[in-house]
């Protein structure tokens, strides 16, 4: 961790920007300076002074504040019921008109719209979704109250392709897996070589 700039650091962190790896043989690398300073160009902040930093830091900080929804929300494919989607409101007595408009990997357009109690601020989708990359509008307002969210919206599968499925009754010389993607029901999400 860099003693001399802890606002670099802190902006990092929140940008989600690893403080360290693990090399090859197992030792702790710490992630330089100027590496941070690169990402975070990247992701379209300064981070090349402390002050810079800072004032970045405080960006972040009150996107995420103004921010109805999450920028990415994935949900998986066997999960029970149409998704919810959790929103991001101040505790108040009133409730908020809402309309979500889900626009499908497909192109199809699912609208819903009504009441949403700012005490339990979850709203269900229109439709369950298939399994793809989707995209999700939601507005509320009422009572002063006037915000718009949008959000990239996964809905990840069950498992992923069988062999069948992707190759169907071709003949072929093998299979290519990453060693990480691979799941049972032993591992945490992660295969291992017992997996493999």
């Amino acid at each position: 961790m860099s003693a001399e700039r802890p606002k670099l650091v802190a902006l990092a962190e929140r940008l989600g920007i690893a403080s360290f790896y693990w090399d090859l043989v197992g030792n702790a690398r710490p992630t330089r300076d100027a590496t941070r300073e690169a990402l975070i160009s990247a992701m379209g902040f300064d981070g090349s002074e402390e002050a810079a930093a800072a004032r970045a830091l405080e960006e972040v900080a009150r996107r995420e504040a103004e921010s109805l929804v999450e920028p990415v929300l994935v949900w998986r494919e066997f999960e029970d019921g149409v998704p919810s989607l959790p929103l991001r409101l101040e505790a108040s007595a009133a409730a908020l008109d809402f309309e979500i408009e889900l626009r499908t990997e497909s192109g199809s357009v699912h609208r819903s719209e009504g009441r949403v109690d700012p005490a339990e601020p979850r709203l269900a989708l229109p439709v369950r979704p298939p399994a793809g990359y989707h995209d999700l509008v939601v507005r509320v307002a009422g009572h002063g109250v006037a915000r718009e969210g949008r959000q990239r919206f996964i809905m990840a599968p069950r498992s992923a392709y069988t062999v069948q499925e992707r190759i169907g009754d071709a003949r072929v010389f093998g299979l290519w897996a990453n060693l990480y993607a691979v799941r049972s029901a032993r591992n945490w999400g992660f295969g291992d070589l017992g997996d493999l």
